[in-house]
């Protein structure tokens, strides 16, 4: 996968949903692997199907975002994705937002990832079948 031109890192700790703090490396780009990427989906209520998607399908899917950022633990693990399609004048949706119940936390830092690249579009949040809530 090749990574995006504008690749920005953030560093942000928040709480998780036992009040743990969780600290999450937040990159501007769509460098996921789909074996990374099964654990979170799987959990999220993808399926088992999560797995078995090639990896071309997966490269295609989030090359089709405008803008993909990831989360990752201190160790290195995903805790989610979030892909989203912007115009950069009126309107930004939040295509995706998947993050690992583990790492509920994760949601809030991807999204203000989302907030801060596409600024000044006014973020409107679009939920899909199948879709949790995260709180």
């Amino acid at each position: 996968m090749a990574a995006r031109a504008n690749s920005t890192t953030h560093h942000l700790a928040v709480p998780s949903a036992r009040s743990e703090q969780h600290r999450y490396e937040v990159t501007a780009d769509a460098c996921i692997g789909i074996g990374e990427l099964a654990a979170p989906l799987e959990a999220a209520g993808y399926g088992a199907r999560a797995g078995h998607l090639a990896a071309a399908i997966v490269d295609h899917a989030l090359a089709a975002y405008t803008f993909v950022a990831h989360a990752r633990t201190e160790d290195g693990r995903l805790a989610g994705y979030v892909g989203a399609f912007s115009d950069g004048a009126f309107a930004t949706f939040i295509a995706a937002l998947v993050t690992h119940p583990d790492h509920r936390g994760a949601d809030e830092v991807l999204v203000r990832a989302v907030e801060r690249h596409c600024t000044p579009a006014l973020l409107m949040p679009r939920r899909t079948n199948g879709a949790r809530r995260t709180a």
